[in-house]
């Protein structure tokens, strides 16, 4: 499971570093919320100067947040969360039943 993340490469400044990365998620089954939060970390790199950035995804419960490792504070990272269990099965069944149809 992914989250799109998109932030502003802070060395070349005009440019936009997009993609999935690694989604997180709360685990609800643990009886202190403080127990349940979860974290994934995923690289990330700039497609003009190819710095590699480290994307921290955290889920709290009911909300979640983006941030690059080591640069918190100064790089705002704006993400998309469109997980649905539902939706994401149908779509797992689909690619299954039809397999990846690729424009050429």
């Amino acid at each position: 499971m992914s989250i799109n993340v998109r932030f502003a490469c802070p060395t070349c400044q005009d440019v936009i570093v997009e993609g999935p990365v690694d989604n997180a998620e709360f685990d609800w089954s643990l009886d202190s919320s403080a127990d349940g939060v979860g974290t994934a970390i995923s690289p990330i790199s700039c497609g003009v100067c190819e710095t590699e950035y480290q994307v921290m995804i955290t889920a709290k419960g009911g909300e979640k947040e983006a941030s690059i490792v080591d640069r918190p504070e100064d790089i705002s990272v704006g993400f998309h969360d469109t997980y649905d269990p539902y939706l994401d099965r149908i779509a797992d069944e689909e690619m299954r039943r039809f397999g990846s149809q690729e424009a050429d």
